[in-house]
């Protein structure tokens, strides 16, 4: 943590501040010694001595004759990991299982887990973050918030320091490491077993108004899987409900149905009687679980691998959560040991699929 009681400490907040909001970027030239000192009203030992530990920490380097730049290097950061910080969306079920067996794998390694709450707000995910990096944490694993997660802030911790692990939702660039459930492996489970049950059609049920990498990806590899082992599919798009997976961690999703837009949506669209080789899928178990309780004798397939879903008599794809965990935390491991020579690289762990207990009986 920088300790702004001191002249040289006031220089690096600022500089800090400056990356943090964006004034600063990857490349840019830092304010000259001159413009520095004006501006903070100190003398010049106390500028060079700020930029001095800002090029020991390479996030500022010297060109001769030019001046100082901040750095563009996208490398790992070799330092102290005693402890990582998490941010994720602790209403929703899938962020909350993932955070319980991440603090499984921290208690492993000896390592303390920081949990900072956010939401879908992209901007309080940003203030989160630069929470975290105020007080010293460098590595950090990101459940982000979605299509507005602010791609070119979490690249300029980088610059600070920071070692970043992106865990499901959004994919980012090669600033960072992602980790995530492998699609095409869940596409061809899925397949496989509605090929079991001879399904000619499905109805594949995602969201019309949420735009995520992870959800884009599932779909296509699943509508690619079945139409290329001779299952017709048809995507049906429904109002994404905000408050659809806090129910389902609340326990109280049977009570939230009939007052729910994507329930609506769902009976609207779906024959009220499917016929016997149809399949209804949902993008995740928060739809499965609605298609099924209008649909109770139909087949029904979901992915989360939520006990709920599984009693109902839903066949559902369980992420390898405790798996996806330990890689997090592993590949943050990674960034910090290999420094340099570090290059970031995308994680996909496979799951399984659970058949649902009706069918089991």
């Amino acid at each position: 943590m920088i300790s702004v009681e001191s002249v040289q400490g006031q220089v690096e907040q600022h500089l800090m501040e400056g990356i943090l909001s964006g004034a600063f970027a990857p490349g840019d030239q830092a304010p000259s010694e001159r413009q520095m000192m004006d501006l903070k009203q100190c003398s010049r030992v106390s500028v060079r001595r700020a930029y001095a530990a800002f090029q020991e920490r390479g996030i500022l380097e010297m060109r001769h004759g030019k001046g100082s730049y901040f750095s563009s290097d996208h490398d790992g950061h070799r330092q102290s990991m005693e402890s990582v910080a998490v941010l994720a969306d602790l209403n929703d079920a899938f962020a909350l299982e993932f955070i319980l067996c991440l603090e499984e794998a921290a208690r492993k390694h000896g390592v303390f887990l920081v949990i900072r709450q956010t939401t879908q707000d992209p901007k309080q995910e940003v203030e989160a973050a630069a929470d975290l990096v105020r007080n010293n944490l460098k590595h950090i694993i990101v459940w982000p918030s979605g299509k507005g997660t602010d791609f070119d802030f979490f690249s300029r911790l980088r610059l600070l320091g920071c070692n970043v692990v992106f865990f499901d939702r959004m994919r980012p660039d090669s600033w960072a490491d992602y980790v995530a459930t492998d699609n095409h492996h869940c596409a061809q489970s899925i397949t496989k077993h509605l090929q079991s049950l001879n399904c000619k059609q499905a109805s594949l049920l995602t969201y019309a108004d949420l735009s995520w990498d992870a959800f884009d990806e599932r779909s296509a590899a699943i509508t690619s899987a079945l139409e290329q082992n001779g299952i017709t599919v048809t995507q049906h798009a429904v109002p994404w409900s905000a408050q659809a997976s806090n129910l389902l961690r609340r326990r109280s999703f049977m009570q939230s149905l009939l007052s729910n837009e994507s329930y609506n949506a769902i009976k609207e669209i779906l024959p009220k009687t499917p016929a016997k080789n149809h399949a209804i899928i949902g993008i995740n178990d928060y739809l499965a679980m609605q298609a099924k309780s209008l649909h109770p004798k139909s087949t029904v397939v979901g992915i989360d691998g939520l006990d709920d879903a599984i009693a109902m008599g839903i066949h559902s794809y369980a992420h390898p959560t405790q798996a996806l965990a330990d890689a997090a935390l592993r590949q943050l491991r990674a960034q910090n040991e290999q420094g340099k020579t570090w290059s970031s690289g995308s994680h996909v762990l496979q799951g399984q699929l659970h058949i649902g207990h009706s069918e089991k009986e």
